[in-house]
C-alpha cells in the first residue's frame, strides 16, 4: 500500500493502532469533502497508471521471459 498510498495526496496514511487518528480522518474528510474527492481522484489515477490490465500483463511477460525453463 505505501507504493500506492501518499498521505494527503492519494489518501491519509494511519499507523496501525491509531484508532483515533483514523476516527480523525474520516471527520477530516467527511468536513472537507473536496480534498476527500481530489484524493480519490488522485488515488485512482496512480492505480490505473501503475497497474492497468496491459502493464500487469507486460511485466508477467517480461519476468517469465527472463526466467529459466
Amino acid at each position: 500500500a505505501s507504493e500506492v498510498i501518499m498521505d494527503g495526496e492519494t489518501g491519509i496514511v494511519i499507523e496501525k493502532g491509531e484508532a483515533e487518528k483514523i476516527r480523525d480522518a474520516l471527520n477530516r474528510v467527511d468536513r472537507i469533502l473536496p480534498e476527500g474527492r481530489k484524493m480519490g481522484e488522485n488515488l485512482r489515477s496512480l492505480v490505473v497508471s501503475k497497474f492497468s490490465f496491459s502493464d500487469i500483463t507486460r511485466r508477467f511477460i517480461s519476468n517469465e521471459a527472463g526466467m529459466p525453463g
